[in-house]
């Protein structure tokens, strides 16, 4: 503003005082005309320069005019805030008393919730035992279960055992031995008869295949005979049963018959009743172990047995 009046001021000077310069030198005076002409142009421009930059500042002055306005409308509403905040300040003087508190309780909320949370671990600890004592005793069920149907099963096997099969198998035991007991008693009275000489004795098997002593129409108590006599009702039984046991059954087709000690207390009629009773045998091959000399000569081979120093030798006669 202040180099626009300077220029201002000098075109009126030059103004004024023209013609008397031009009198004295036109030249001169055009020449510094021209420079102040030139000078004028250039502080015109300077002027249009200053006029733009003048625009520019009143452009941002309004500018932040605007920005001045809105920050004191900023500062109003901070003012407002602050004010609203110290009154709640205000409402809060015993707010430092009220943290204490409210820190005492939350330890004791702390404290609590420690305490729940080691009952809840003991508790979640004790379900675990219990849901294993459950899966245990699920699993003992389940076997138990299996063991029930298998306890049935057999039960039903038992009760069909029991009352159907064991007494049918009985009935038709029963009715087998009863079918051979005809034969069992005729073959073991004849090989009775051949041991025992004596017509006031007779002996016989009853329905449960036991040999009974009769004499003079009384029975005998086998435990009261003499021991021939004991051994002549054991050697026949034992024929009998080998007889028919050969006779019935196709796996006791022997030719081998083995007799240990069969004339334990016989007396010497009885042992010469051994000869007969051996062809009546008629078995292809029979080994008698005896102590009887009288045995030796219905044999064939004779082999003795020795014992010297704890060790037996055989030997043959």
């Amino acid at each position: 503003m202040a180099k626009l009046g300077q220029i201002e001021a000098k075109i009126k000077e030059i103004e004024g005082s023209k013609n008397e310069k031009y009198g004295q030198n036109p030249v001169e005076y055009l020449t510094r005309l021209k420079d102040e002409l030139t000078e004028f142009e250039n502080s015109t421009e300077q002027m249009k320069q200053i006029l733009e930059s003048r625009k520019k500042i009143e452009e941002k002055m309004s500018q932040r005019q605007v920005e001045a306005e809105s920050l004191e409308e900023k500062i109003t509403q901070k003012e407002t805030e602050f004010a609203s905040t110290q009154y709640l300040l205000e409402s809060f003087d015993d707010t430092a008393r009220k943290a204490l508190e409210l820190e005492a309780e939350q330890r004791s909320l702390r404290d609590s919730i420690n305490e729940l949370a080691g009952s809840l671990a003991a508790s979640r600890e004790k379900q675990s035992n219990e849901q294993e004592k459950i899966a245990e005793k699920e699993k003992k069920i389940s076997e138990s279960k299996k063991w029930q149907e298998k306890f049935k099963k057999v039960s039903e096997v038992k009760e069909w055992l029991e009352e159907f099969f064991i007494p049918t198998i009985s009935q038709i035991e029963k009715q087998v031995l009863l079918s051979i007991l005809q034969n069992f008693n005729e073959t073991y009275t004849r090989w009775y008869s051949i041991l025992v000489e004596d017509p006031t004795k007779e002996s016989k098997i009853d329905e449960n295949f036991t040999p009974i002593v009769n004499q003079d129409g009384y029975d005998q108590d086998i435990s009261f005979l003499s021991g021939g006599e004991k051994t002549s009702v054991a050697l026949a039984y034992r024929l009998t049963l080998n007889s028919l046991m050969r006779k019935e059954t196709e796996s006791m087709k022997s030719n081998l018959l083995i007799l240990d000690e069969p004339t334990d207390g016989f007396s010497k009629n009885q042992l010469a009743k051994i000869r007969e009773l051996l062809d009546e045998l008629k078995s292809e091959q029979i080994i008698l172990v005896s102590h009887e000399k009288e045995l030796e000569t219905y044999v064939d081979n004779i082999f003795q047995i020795s014992k010297e120093n704890g060790i037996s030798k055989i030997s043959q006669a």
